[in-house]
């Protein structure tokens, strides 16, 4: 009796005398799934420096109803799964409104589609990099947009036009409560005519730092009737569409000309129309077009 009381204090002690900051990563999933509350895993960030990394502070979870994914890529390959654990217990709790994919983004599919179905009802924003496009599409990008039948806002990046035409696709097809889109990329005749089609109540286009041509920006203008924000800031405008001729990269082509009065007229009229004057230093830097505009609305950068 005595030796096993004995055995017991010496056991006691030595659990006592271990740091907690080596307790092994099985471990703490057996404790964050025992947990039932989102508040509660909040708490073991003041446990010791491994709960702290694990914990779902801001920088990793939901916060004012906004999931940026670009923290998941500074997530050790062996607390990953105690973050799926704690995004899952994030997303069961409270409603997420807007996704940023980040610029790496190597999330799991599975994990994607499951974002997907628990947010189906809520996400009215989402936020889609070059990169984030290139590792979802074709694969994924079909599965979690259909989901998403609310959704407001989309802001993506697609460079090539395989990306650009399945993205505006699914995305039309699937989404027809959108109103305002942000693309970066190019955008001629083609993308032009797929957006008029895809969104019909689109009120607001941001094409900032795209390459465009002029038929296509008169596509648009001509075609989306419910247009009343336009941002052409550090753009590059082209006369005609250049796909078709291209033998240079985007910003090599010297074809680059100014919008014709008529069209610009159009554009003036709208409630909010943004643009760059020809002295803008971003486009001196980067080399992307000016347009020297004198008669246009109050909104300039």
């Amino acid at each position: 009796m005595e030796k096993a009381k004995v055995d017991r204090e010496e056991s006691g002690s030595e659990l006592q005398r271990r740091p907690w900051g080596q307790m092994e990563c099985n471990l703490l999933i057996l404790i964050f799934q025992k947990l039932a509350m989102i508040s509660d895993v909040l708490g073991v960030a003041q446990v010791c420096s491994e709960w702290r990394k694990a914990a779902p502070y801001t920088r990793f979870f939901i916060s004012d109803n906004q999931l940026n994914l670009r923290y998941y890529d500074s997530v050790s390959f062996k607390q990953r799964a105690i973050y799926f654990i704690l995004l899952r217990k994030s997303l069961e709790t409270q409603n997420l409104n807007d996704l940023v994919f980040s610029f790496g983004s190597t999330l799991p599919g599975e994990l994607l589609i499951y974002i997907a179905q628990r947010s189906s009802t809520t996400l009215k924003s989402l936020y889609l990099t070059e990169n984030s496009l290139t590792r979802l599409t074709p694969s994924y990008i079909p599965k979690i947009i259909p989901h998403w039948k609310n959704l407001t806002s989309l802001d993506a990046a697609a460079w090539t036009a395989s990306t650009m035409e399945q993205l505006i696709n699914v995305v039309g097809l699937h989404c027809r409560k959108l109103t305002e889109l942000r693309l970066y990329g190019i955008i001629e005749t083609p993308e032009a005519e797929k957006i008029v089609a895809s969104f019909p109540e689109l009120r607001s286009l941001d094409l900032s730092c795209c390459y465009f041509s002029e038929p296509a920006l008169g596509i648009i203008m001509e075609g989306v009737k419910n247009l009343k924000r336009m941002n052409l800031c550090h753009t590059v405008c082209w006369e005609k569409d250049m796909n078709k001729f291209r033998t240079k990269a985007p910003w090599e082509e010297e074809a680059k000309a100014e919008i014709k009065k008529e069209l610009l007229d159009k554009l003036t009229a709208l409630e909010d129309f943004q643009y760059c004057y020809s002295a803008c230093a971003l486009c001196h830097a980067t080399s992307f077009g000016r347009f020297e505009i004198v008669k246009a609305k109050e909104t300039k950068y």
